[in-house]
């Protein structure tokens, strides 16, 4: 049998999950309750205050997406929360996995007018992948499992998770060690997998369009070999930038400044309404990559 582990407090629990998760920075501003200072201050986590709630989520934001690890970030209650509703929604459009944890008005004062009270699920719901509140502190650890596995796995993004402030200091026990939190990558269909392979050998002008979702992705530059292989021109979208060596012959731009640009459904030969329409050109088999740009 597991041996079950108790944390002194709440807060306690989630700096170790933190640990656990590899995180090496902790962005926010917290409210009246800074006992997660104190306990990443006996850890070799960083803590960055920051002195607005929405530059906070920034920064974390940025965190992960650098790091390709879950961004943490930690608020008050009531308006803190609203403050950071700009930085969750960035969060969102970016992709970035994001875990925003904030403090919650007292169970037995809720419906009170307890101050700065807000349904602060209704409010951050459109903006995240995923929103809970702990009333319980046996919860507190499923809770942060799901919130870890939710943000990193299928469309990365962020999730938000709620402390109510009656169990901010009472004991924690879990049953077990933390769950790992490495995304789950399910395998494509073969007959899909095949059917796109026959389109891209079929191509005449073949491009890879590089995006966001590749980041932390590109182990061994396999993306530069395929376009190597398929003689194929290298495009990134304004969230795939970094994704690509940007000096590999095979690379041409950030679509994002493409100029009066067009993709069509026409299988893996996107066409542009612009005079680049003509600059690749896909070499014979026994050549190799080569770029042409237009001359006019």
């Amino acid at each position: 049998m597991t041996a079950e582990t108790t944390h002194p407090t709440a807060w306690a629990a989630i700096a170790d999950h933190l640990r656990h998760l590899g995180t090496t920075a902790v962005f926010g501003l917290p409210g009246d309750d800074m006992a997660l200072l104190g306990e990443l201050e006996r850890s070799d986590t960083a803590v960055v205050l920051c002195r607005d709630q929405r530059n906070a989520v920034f920064m974390a934001t940025g965190y992960a997406l650098a790091s390709g690890r879950p961004g943490v970030c930690v608020i008050g209650k009531g308006p803190a929360l609203t403050n950071a509703l700009t930085g969750v929604l960035e969060a969102r459009s970016a992709a970035a996995p994001l875990i925003l944890i904030a403090d919650g008005t007292r169970l037995d004062r809720l419906g009170t007018g307890a101050f700065q009270e807000l349904d602060q699920l209704t409010a951050i719901r459109p903006y995240v992948k995923w929103a809970t509140r702990v009333d319980h502190a046996e919860r507190l650890p499923a809770a942060l499992e799901k919130a870890a596995a939710l943000a990193v796995n299928g469309t990365p993004g962020p999730v938000y998770l709620e402390l109510a402030e009656q169990i901010a200091a009472e004991p924690v026990t879990r049953s077990g060690p933390w769950r790992p939190v490495a995304p789950q990558r399910p395998a494509p269909d073969p007959a899909a997998l095949a059917a796109a392979a026959e389109r891209i050998d079929a191509a005449e002008r073949p491009l890879l369009l590089v995006g966001g979702g590749a980041r932390h992705r590109n182990t061994g530059r396999r993306i530069e070999r395929f376009a190597e292989r398929l003689g194929a021109g290298i495009f990134t979208t304004a969230s795939g930038r970094g994704t690509v060596a940007e000096d590999h012959p095979c690379t041409a731009a950030s679509a994002a400044s493409t100029p009066s640009r067009r993709w069509t459904p026409c299988g893996a030969r996107p066409a542009w309404s612009s005079r680049w329409a003509a600059a690749w050109r896909r070499p014979p088999p026994s050549a190799g990559p080569t770029i042409r740009p237009n001359s006019r």
